[in-house]
């Protein structure tokens, strides 16, 4: 079983979660097996914070909902993780540990901060990038990759700030 080093965490499990946070200020954990499609994660007046431990797949973009969260932690030092971010939710997203890790943006604002390990940042929608802020982090390498039609033509100096990105 997946254990976090927040005791007062709410841990998710495997089976479709439905979680309503109050107005303190929260978190709740996961890992890629134990974040599905059918959980639903509603956060409060407070802080509220995602965290996610270890490699794998990390889709917010299909969860049944993922409403007033503030933050997503993503940490994972020795296999590669993928963050599936969902489109209209402005968001903090802090990377951690050496491995690497990608990021597939979505339409909120969003503001990212790679690890220490080669992190990617990945659009497909020029609206992806508005307003975004993106931080490649301490590692090396970092880099955003563009996936648009032929001659889509955007301006990257528009709404988007980039930091560490090599």
């Amino acid at each position: 079983p997946h254990t976090t080093p927040f005791g007062s965490a709410t841990v998710l499990t495997a089976n479709d979660d439905t979680v309503v946070l109050g107005d303190g200020g929260e978190l709740v954990a996961g890992i890629f097996t134990t974040l599905n499609d059918g959980d639903s994660l509603t956060g409060g007046a407070g802080h509220d914070i995602l965290a996610l431990f270890g490699g794998g797949h990390f889709h917010l973009d299909t969860l049944a909902d993922f409403i007033d969260f503030e933050e997503v932690q993503l940490t994972s030092s020795s296999e590669p993780a993928e963050l599936f971010l969902r489109d209209g939710v402005d968001l903090t997203v802090v990377g951690s540990g050496n491995s690497f890790k990608r990021f597939w943006l979505g339409t909120g604002n969003e503001m990212i901060t790679g690890g220490s390990g080669l992190d990617e940042f990945r659009f497909s929608d020029p609206a992806d990038i508005a307003g975004d802020v993106l931080n490649g982090g301490s590692g090396n390498n970092d880099r955003l990759i563009v996936e648009l039609p032929s001659a889509t033509v955007f301006d990257l100096r528009t709404g988007l700030s980039l930091t560490s990105i090599e």
